[in-house]
């Protein structure tokens, strides 16, 4: 006589999901579906060739162990469904935040520092004494007595202000446990140069702030660190 042994679907199932952690989610749960499959099958195999009973029917208890065991393993491939996607949805919710840090905080900024960088260089080139350093904040005059030099110092404070704004209103993406000192300084130094450039000089009480070079550095940096995780993620 045929019968169904409840025993050793369990341990198949405890091995499968032991190597779940080295497996594709999916892989697991194919050999998982595979199993309560194979109860199943059994448990047809048993009612076709068991005895009956004395009235011609079924004697259901043959399938009393066999029917635990597929109930169980259902339960666990059900479980499996829900933890595969609940994975499914943390990776999209995951790829969809980096792509806002990098859509919406570090890639706008790199490209407006690349374009302030190349004002500044362009109004350095022509305002400042060859072989000599120089600073916007401290030329102000000359460049404010130039028309064209001028329009190339207020392209600079637009420049400085988008870069400011994106800082106020998105830096929490960045994630950091504190914000950079970069970001605060190059507030300040834009601050400044907008005041220097709207007023015809800053304050005689205060410090000039020249661009933080620290602060280039700081989002290169982020920026990258950034893209790795999103195309490491969307490998997996």
């Amino acid at each position: 006589m045929l019968c169904a042994s409840p025993g050793p679907a369990l341990p198949e199932l405890a091995s499968l999901w032991k190597a779940a952690p080295n497996r594709h989610l999916w892989t697991i749960g194919g050999q998982l579906l595979s199993v309560v499959v194979s109860r199943v099958s059994v448990m047809f195999i048993v009612m076709a060739a068991a005895p009956t009973t004395q009235d011609n029917s079924f004697d259901w208890s043959l399938l009393i162990g066999s029917g635990v065991t597929a109930a169980v393993v259902a339960g666990l491939v059900s479980l499996v469904q829900i933890f595969v996607t609940g994975h499914r949805e943390r990776r999209k919710q995951l790829i969809e935040f980096r792509l806002r840090q990098i859509n919406e905080l570090y890639a706008p900024i790199s490209l407006l520092l690349a374009q302030d960088l190349s004002l500044a260089k362009t109004l350095r080139e022509a305002a400042a004494v060859p072989g000599t350093e120089w600073h916007l904040l401290d030329d102000l005059s000359t460049v404010l007595s130039n028309a064209e030099l001028t329009k190339l110092a207020k392209r600079i404070v637009e420049v400085n202000n988008a870069i400011k704004n994106i800082l106020t209103e998105k830096s929490g993406l960045g994630l950091h446990d504190e914000l950079p000192d970069s970001y605060s300084e190059f507030i300040t130094h834009a601050d400044l140069v907008a005041q220097g450039v709207e007023a015809g000089a800053i304050a005689p009480n205060v410090a000039p702030k020249y661009f933080p070079k620290a602060f280039e550095v700081d989002v290169k940096r982020d920026y990258a660190a950034t893209l790795a995780k999103l195309k490491k993620e969307l490998k997996n």
